[in-house]
């Protein structure tokens, strides 16, 4: 197999501190802030730096700002919305989720590379409800179905958390890709399609996102989105 960036293990805790701003996740169900903060540490520049933190070697920092680096420098080729839907991206959502849709290349989870930004999987767009247009903010890496119980292939050490959605039942077809979708509970039935295979992931901003360039599309919760407020939810990725 051939691995573009490589470092082991599923990150349950994940903490990143970028200019001196702190940012931690932890994946439980909490969502209380871990810190204030605005926009102005990153500015998109795919040299952003980042601060060495405790429990993050040298070498495991930069290897988190090389993948950020050669992402954000890729990301050009990605951002016209219908080139990308012709080179086989489909629609994964039904609908945008918080003002986001993601787009996936199946045959390149399937692939041998993997963390290659030549290649990503999955592409997140900004929506505009209204205009539709279409903005492309975050590239998300995908691994197969199959590395959900082998030791993960780890970059950046604690700084770059990886996450799966063990909890989604869909209906897809090959045209179309997903036409409905729904979350349930471990031990609930689907109600429409069928359990997706869970696949581990991560996402990686080529914009400024307030809770750190590897958050989760998700992190910043709802609630707190409605009312203009940054507060980070740590379920995955924030």
């Amino acid at each position: 197999m051939r691995v573009k960036l490589i470092a082991a293990s599923l990150c349950v805790t994940a903490s990143l501190v970028v200019a001196g701003l702190a940012f931690s996740n932890t994946q439980n169900n909490d969502s209380a802030v871990k810190a204030r903060v605005t926009e102005h540490y990153d500015d998109g520049s795919p040299y952003l730096k980042l601060t060495q933190m405790s429990g993050v070697s040298l070498e495991e920092q930069r290897e988190a700002e090389a993948l950020l680096r050669e992402t954000r420098l890729a990301a050009w080729q990605y951002s016209d919305i219908d080139k990308m839907k012709a080179l086989g991206y489909k629609q994964l959502e039904p609908m945008p989720v918080n003002g986001y849709l993601h787009y996936i290349k199946v045959d390149l989870v399937k692939d041998e590379y993997i963390l290659d930004p030549q290649r990503p999987e999955s592409l997140l767009f900004s929506v505009d409800l209204f205009t539709e247009e279409h903005k492309l903010v975050a590239i998300m890496y995908m691994l197969g179905a199959d590395w959900v119980d082998k030791p993960l292939p780890s970059i950046g050490g604690e700084l770059i958390p990886w996450h799966a959605h063990l909890d989604v039942c869909a209906t897809v077809t090959p045209e179309d890709g997903v036409n409905a979708l729904e979350s349930i509970g471990d031990s609930e039935d689907c109600t429409i399609g069928s359990r997706v295979e869970a696949h581990p992931m991560m996402h990686v901003w080529v914009v400024p996102h307030p809770c750190g360039p590897f958050a989760d599309s998700s992190a910043i919760n709802s609630t707190n989105r409605l009312k203009g407020k940054v507060a980070c939810d740590k379920s995955h990725g924030g």
